[in-house]
């Protein structure tokens, strides 16, 4: 039988009464940290986006008031430019919100509600290219508005069809189409004159009720475009003369698409995922956004999930997002994204991507 002298006792008692703060505080800061570290997670940093327009720190101007200036009503996209600030292009009030890196509302460059230059009526993108130009590609009006110094300079219309978006890389102009069973990019010089197409270089099984599209995006080094394809998780890089063989791999099983009647009794079917977003890391990630609907009501908006592969192809994990309507951009000068999120109100959250580190 072991006994516990008094004098050791009381030591013992006196080492447990000191360590318990110790040890509650170290317990407080595990619940903090992520539960697992082994694959891609996010971490926020900054939001772009007010609540109200008593939000602002400075008195604003007349314009700015009219427009709402700081308040977005319907993020369709954002991009980062070479200083670190932000822009917004809000399909609600039809204007390009700036914000500085941290969150503070800088300056609009408005283009208004209208047919006449520069003025909007469905702006559905946004673009920076390697010269500082700014592209708002307009999809009600079926045209290109080129912004140098915040300031329309020149607009053309863009060659028929379902275009959705459009983006700059590599002194051309890309825009993603809308078609049936197979991925379509038309190709534009920076007038607007078709140079040529891009079909899906992999065939699939022929789905001729599932509308298709890319996703659309741009390397980091701004020369070439990447193209996300179906099944979600396959992309590839794309110039305007070549287009490079898919990687990846896909996001979800095979699955057959999955019938669903509109409220207006259209009947049709849809993919289960799909992708709508892809950029480049400055160190050569690729980053996937696609959106994965629910089976059971699929014409819900989906749940939105970043894949990460490395530049050539290779999967580094999935990640989870609160993303809205999928408006999403990547960095090219950290490892950060930009999301829309709606909760509590309008907003672009940026975040830092911590990615896995590959073995040597």
């Amino acid at each position: 039988m072991n006994v516990i002298r008094p004098a050791r006792a009381i030591l013992i008692v006196a080492l447990a009464g000191a360590l318990l703060p110790l040890l509650l505080a170290l317990a407080g800061c595990a619940e903090d940290r992520p539960v697992s570290t082994k694959g891609p997670r996010l971490t926020e940093v900054a939001r772009y986006g007010w609540a109200e327009l008593a939000d602002s720190n400075r008195p604003l101007t007349a314009l700015e008031r009219t427009s709402g200036a700081g308040v977005l009503g319907l993020p369709q996209d954002v991009e980062e430019g070479p200083l670190g600030e932000v822009l917004i292009l809000d399909g609600a009030f039809h204007k390009i919100a700036v914000f500085g890196p941290g969150g503070d509302f800088r300056r609009l460059i408005l283009g208004g509600t209208g047919e006449g230059p520069g003025e909007f009526l469905r702006p559905r993108s946004l673009s920076l290219d390697g010269d500082g130009r700014l592209w708002i590609y307009d999809q009600m009006n079926g045209r290109v508005t080129r912004f140098d110094g915040g300031e329309p300079v020149g607009q053309f219309p863009v060659p028929r069809g379902a275009i959705v978006s459009v983006v700059a890389a590599g002194g051309v102009l890309f825009g993603n189409r809308v078609s049936r069973s197979a991925v379509d990019v038309v190709i534009m010089d920076t007038l607007g004159r078709l140079v040529t197409t891009h079909a899906e270089p992999h065939s699939t099984e022929a789905e001729p009720a599932i509308s298709r599209l890319a996703a659309l995006g741009v390397s980091a080094a701004g020369d070439r475009a990447l193209v996300g394809y179906h099944p979600a998780g396959m992309w590839s890089y794309l110039t305007e003369d070549i287009g490079v063989a898919p990687r990846g791999q896909p996001a979800l099983p095979p699955s057959p698409p999955v019938e669903y009647v509109s409220a207006g009794g259209v009947h049709g079917r849809i993919d289960l995922a799909e992708p709508w977003q892809i950029g480049q890391l400055p160190t050569g990630e690729v980053l996937l956004l696609y959106g994965r609907r629910n089976e059971e009501d699929v014409l819900a908006m989906p749940t939105f999930t970043i894949i990460a592969f490395d530049s050539a192809g290779a999967l580094l994990g999935e990640v989870p997002t609160a993303a809205t309507f999928g408006t999403f951009a990547v960095s090219r000068s950290g490892p950060y994204v930009y999301l829309y999120e709606a909760t509590p109100h309008p907003q672009i959250v940026k975040y830092r991507i911590h990615l896995p580190e590959r073995p040597a």
